[in-house]
């Protein structure tokens, strides 16, 4: 059973970095979407509407949550190291 603990603490920090990979690939999702805003405005939000530009919007917007419901699957207020 000696090898169970740091198994355990290894899988920890594993988890722990993929959680910080999600984490900075949702801040880059949201920094280009941020940068990108004035450009669709223009492009996108002030032109004929058509199935195309809905298929934008779905895109572009779905991305985002379900990123965040990715992210609170992963990031549980009651998870801790102790668990």
């Amino acid at each position: 059973m000696p090898q169970a603990i740091p198994d355990l603490v290894s899988d920890m920090r594993e988890s722990h970095r993929s959680n910080y990979v999600r984490l900075s690939a949702f801040t880059g999702l949201v920094w280009d979407h941020l940068i990108t805003l004035s450009d669709e405005i223009e492009y996108v939000w002030k032109s004929p509407k058509g199935p195309i530009t809905y298929l934008f919007f779905f895109i572009r917007y779905f991305s985002p949550l379900s990123f965040i419901v990715n992210l609170v699957a992963y990031f549980p207020p009651d998870w801790t190291d102790t668990q």
